[in-house]
């Protein structure tokens, strides 16, 4: 249920609420997201995992706080998954991965073995990352999109195989 809305955290805090969960959403911009888990944060708010019983987390895996893990969504082994990382649907972080702050896997996007996603990233639903690819920090993967190479930072491709939208 929800509680309250951001203007009441003092008082949630106060009545002995100390854990908090972020539910803004993530695409095209994590600002929103990033300011009120940095604000409750700061209040001293707990930040819980939230893991459907339907996903498949290693226990091998390490996850940061307000982690989302949506159902059918699989994370294996030696992956590190940052703070309030939405892991969506059926995607799949395969091996050795790394997943910065506040990164949106979408729908049954698959991440192959030891790719890299920088913090605010956005990677599309269906997209593809194949095995050893680093993505930049604050970039955005279309749908369906199949990432063969390295992406800086700042970002937008789609297609198959992905190519630069615009920066």
């Amino acid at each position: 249920p929800i509680i309250s809305d951001d203007r009441c955290l003092g008082l949630l805090l106060r009545k002995g609420i100390s854990l908090a969960f972020i539910t803004a959403g993530s695409v095209g911009n994590t600002a929103l997201r990033k300011r009120l888990f940095r604000r409750a944060e700061k209040l001293g708010f707990s930040f819980p995992r939230i893991i459907h019983p339907g996903a498949i987390v290693s226990r091998y895996a390490r996850l940061g706080s307000g982690v989302f893990v949506a159902e059918g969504a699989i994370i294996n082994p030696d992956s590190l998954v940052g703070d309030q990382v939405i892991v969506n649907s059926g995607a799949i972080i395969n091996h050795d991965c790394r997943i910065g702050d506040f990164a949106h896997i979408a729908p049954g996007a698959v991440l192959s073995g030891g790719v890299t996603v920088g913090g605010h990233t956005h990677i599309g639903s269906g997209a593809c990352v194949l095995q050893g690819v680093r993505i930049g920090s604050r970039c955005m993967v279309g749908a369906g999109s199949v990432v063969l190479r390295d992406l800086p930072d700042n970002q937008i491709v789609g297609g198959n195989p992905c190519r630069r939208l615009k920066a």
